[in-house]
């Protein structure tokens, strides 16, 4: 009844409430080895939900799931994302899905997407030389392995879901720290002197303070 009233209902690889979401849960694959390994990719399909949100850059890749995957066929859904094995292949079956429900709507994504997004953000702990450069530095924390560095792959997970939420006409203030108790035109990344090099890091800071910036040291 809530949905019916225009309630947004989202899923993340649950089996509950399959009807609503208007699929049937077929078959599980687990996440191999460990929590940072690559379990299947997931490509969008043409919708109003996805337009524009993939990279123009690299099109043929495709993002990365780290989680369980819920195999399901969409019994009463559209699919809005579909779903590949971990060598690329096409496994037939959707990724996510959509199905309105009165002036509502259900979206159902067949994997865990919080997991998935911490996973490529925040990486594997730098406790062995993964990327074999000699070194236990960042490079070791990165997860995507030989897929595309430069593809936004957690961001265009997020901005899907931005889009599903913005079915119903919620107020979007996007994650920039304010200033002066004023909401920022925009915001520059930077970061501290990776190598330590005696003294970089602190004339660096003073240098951020002045410009009331924030400064990272490693």
């Amino acid at each position: 009844a809530w949905m019916e009233q225009g309630g947004i209902l989202i899923g993340f690889r649950c089996e509950a409430l399959k009807d609503l979401f208007g699929i049937k849960p077929v078959s599980l694959i687990k996440q191999p080895v460990n929590d940072f390994t690559p379990t299947a990719y997931l490509s969008f399909v043409d919708d109003d939900l996805t337009k524009g949100i993939h990279s123009p850059w690299n099109l043929d890749q495709k993002l990365i799931i780290f989680s369980d995957v819920l195999l399901v066929e969409p019994e009463e859904s559209g699919q809005i994302a579909r779903l590949y094995d971990i060598f690329g292949n096409d496994i037939n079956k959707p990724s996510v899905t959509k199905r309105q429900v009165g002036e509502g709507w259900a979206f159902y994504f067949a994997f865990d997407l919080p997991k998935t997004v911490w996973v490529i953000q925040q990486g594997r702990p730098v406790d062995a030389d993964y990327d074999g450069d000699g070194y236990l530095r960042t490079g070791d924390a990165i997860v995507i392995g030989k897929n595309d560095p430069e593809l936004l792959y957690s961001y265009e997970l997020l901005l899907l879901l931005q889009n599903m939420l913005a079915l119903q006409p919620y107020p979007f203030l996007y994650p920039l720290p304010p200033t002066d108790d004023r909401i920022t035109d925009a915001l520059f990344f930077y970061s501290g002197d990776d190598e330590c090099i005696s003294g970089d890091q602190l004339l660096a800071s003073w240098f951020m303070r002045s410009r009331n910036l924030p400064y990272h040291i490693n």
